[in-house]
């Protein structure tokens, strides 16, 4: 039964798109990808993604919206590293200053950020003749139209001092909207394609003052998987005394193995 449900959590559907993936199992390739990586440009996603996410022929992960992609990510987290996410903040009411755990599972937040296509609302449809854009039905005559943000859209807006700007301009049309009609696009896009940052919430345990922070999906997952990866160094060090291997040897092992070969190596070495 074990093995049905790994292979079940390795292979699954993503949310905006309806693409299946299949999660690889990493080697030290990625590993050493992610620890000598930026967690905040969306490039090293991109090149994680492509490594571990195996997509359908011609389909590419540029193509594929933001909210897409943090789903892969979280899930990915998930395999490799268990499917509760826990975080601390420090209570900030002045009497207090407690320790404060922050703690969900993936699964639950993924599924309370699910999709939730406007049906029947009367505001969005898609737009017969552009392919990929949908169209406000109860923006008047504005004719305005809007279209999800992709992982190649955003990496095109990275380091941009305009980003967001930049963004709303070519996801939103045409240009001139009212203010409002441009709030009701973003609000159908984000019904669409949520996005998986969003702020937590909870009392502190100790005084039960009200208590927010900010989780990042993609940030907090690729940090946490950098911290992780980083470990690579001391595998490679201690693998190649042991066994002489060279390194590329080593990088092409999947990390459970390679894990135990080092562990292997380490018992070895203590007991000398």
């Amino acid at each position: 039964m074990s093995g049905v449900v790994t292979a079940l959590a390795r292979c699954f559907a993503l949310p905006v798109s309806g693409i299946t993936v299949t999660l690889a199992a990493l080697t030290g390739a990625e590993d050493i990808l992610l620890a000598e990586g930026n967690a905040a440009d969306p490039g090293l996603a991109l090149a994680l993604a492509r490594r571990v996410g195996h997509l359908p022929p011609a389909t590419d992960w540029t193509a594929l919206t933001v909210t897409d992609v943090d789903h892969f990510l979280l899930r990915l987290r998930a395999s490799l590293l268990g499917g509760g996410i826990s975080a601390n903040q420090n209570c900030r009411a002045p009497v207090c200053g407690k320790r404060v755990e922050f703690s969900f599972r993936i699964a639950d937040y993924l599924a309370h950020h699910a999709p939730q296509p406007p049906r029947g609302r009367g505001w969005a449809a898609v737009a017969a003749a552009e392919p990929g854009w949908y169209r406000l039905e109860a923006a008047g005559e504005t004719q305005a139209r809007f279209r999800l943000p992709n992982l190649g859209d955003q990496i095109e807006a990275y380091g941009r001092r305009d980003g967001m700007a930049w963004l709303e301009e070519i996801c939103i049309a045409p240009a001139n909207l009212p203010r409002q009609v441009r709030l009701r696009a973003h609000a159908a896009m984000e019904c669409l394609a949520p996005p998986l940052s969003s702020t937590l919430a909870g009392d502190c345990p100790d005084c039960g003052a009200r208590l927010e922070a900010q989780f990042e999906a993609r940030q907090f997952c690729l940090t946490e998987l950098q911290d992780r990866a980083r470990y690579i160094y001391d595998d490679v060090d201690v693998i190649a005394e042991r066994y002489h291997w060279d390194e590329e040897m080593i990088l092409a092992l999947p990390r459970a193995r390679r894990m135990q070969y080092a562990e292997r190596a380490r018992q070895t070495a203590r007991a000398t």
